[in-house]
């Protein structure tokens, strides 16, 4: 993989337990959400315009990133968003000959492949989608999803039945808004494809542009 917006991996070490360890470029501002901590008046849109230009080009190569949030966009010395461990649950689960366990990181995941029970990995482009819903949705509010319930299990059961996380007032637009919608639609058919969402951003910044010129 070569894109800006794709932290790319320049080989393997090991002795580092039982799986082998990534080397990867050093991104001194964390994670995006880390890095906003820090500059609150980055512009967001902009910083999930490129993020979603990351995953749209690992979709146009095939490739399903499999664990999309916003601790796994970290921003390099630059100040630009790069998606990483794309991938890594696939090598987790083939080493443990085993379904990747959904604890943890099921408030990022679609219905769908919580309901799969099957031993093959069920993520595809489209859930993919439905966890950058989850991410614009943490990069505006500053939390994880569903983070008004503690459990893990009670937010599976959640999903699965069809709940989605409340919009809070005043921390995004309404445009910002439907887009994570159309992200969370139950049936992936449904979500838009990466270079939508990409476009759909996009239209949303030059808007605000045009509404603020010195913005």
């Amino acid at each position: 993989m070569n894109h800006r917006n794709v932290l790319q991996c320049y080989g393997l070490c090991w002795n580092f337990g039982p799986f082998p360890g990534l080397v990867i470029p050093f991104c001194e501002n964390g994670n995006i959400l880390q890095y906003l901590s820090r500059h609150p008046d980055v512009d967001r849109v902009q910083l999930l315009i490129e993020v979603s230009a990351g995953l749209q080009y690992l979709h146009s190569n095939d490739v399903v990133h499999g664990d999309l949030r916003a601790c796994n966009i970290l921003i390099d010395q630059q100040g630009t968003p790069r998606l990483s461990d794309t991938g890594l649950c696939y090598v987790l689960s083939e080493a443990d000959f085993t379904r990747i366990s959904t604890g943890g990181v099921c408030r990022w995941t679609a219905p769908e492949v919580l309901l799969d029970e099957s031993i093959e990995i069920p993520f595809t482009s489209r859930s993919d989608i439905y966890a950058f819903g989850m991410t614009i949705l943490e990069v505006f509010t500053g939390q994880i999803p569903f983070h008004h319930i503690r459990q893990d299990s009670a937010v599976i059961f959640a999903v699965i039945g069809g709940a989605r996380p409340h919009r809070s007032e005043g921390q995004m637009d309404d445009s910002i808004w439907e887009i994570i919608e159309s992200c969370w639609a139950t049936n992936p058919k449904d979500r838009p494809n990466a270079s939508v969402v990409h476009r759909w951003l996009s239209c949303i910044l030059s808007q605000q542009l045009f509404a603020h010129p010195g913005f």
